[in-house]
């Protein structure tokens, strides 16, 4: 098995779990619909954990995917673009979860407090 396989399987775990925790928390939490509420309102309160969880299944198959796409030898025609907003939406997803936050939460101090302003400001 090479490495594009393997990687391939992880993307599709990382994009099954995604799927396996938001369907959890659409079952748990039935006081918030998913027609009429948007998902990000279960990244407060209890079900905050597993909501940051789902964001990582995601940025880990966006990035998964990216790396895999740039060393696949096949080409096609939106390769390029696939890539670019592959990372984009990596990076976008990131911003949602909000590390410096998240770190200062969990007790790590990665960045001092001063520079937290610019990623709250975003």
């Amino acid at each position: 098995m090479n490495i594009i396989t393997l990687l391939s399987y992880l993307i599709a775990l990382a994009v099954v779990g995604y799927f396996l925790i938001i369907l959890y928390l659409h079952v748990k939490f039935r006081n918030y619909n998913p027609i009429y509420h948007a998902v990000s309102d279960y990244g407060v309160g209890e079900s905050r954990k597993l909501q940051v969880l789902s964001g990582v299944c995601n940025i880990i198959s966006s990035l998964l995917l990216v790396f895999v796409l740039l060393c696949w030898d096949k080409d096609f025609h939106f390769k390029t673009a696939a890539i670019i907003m592959l990372g984009i939406r990596a990076l976008t997803i990131l911003g949602v979860l909000n590390p410096p936050l998240l770190f200062k939460e969990w007790g790590i101090v990665l960045i001092p407090d001063k520079c937290l302003l610019l990623f709250v400001c975003n």
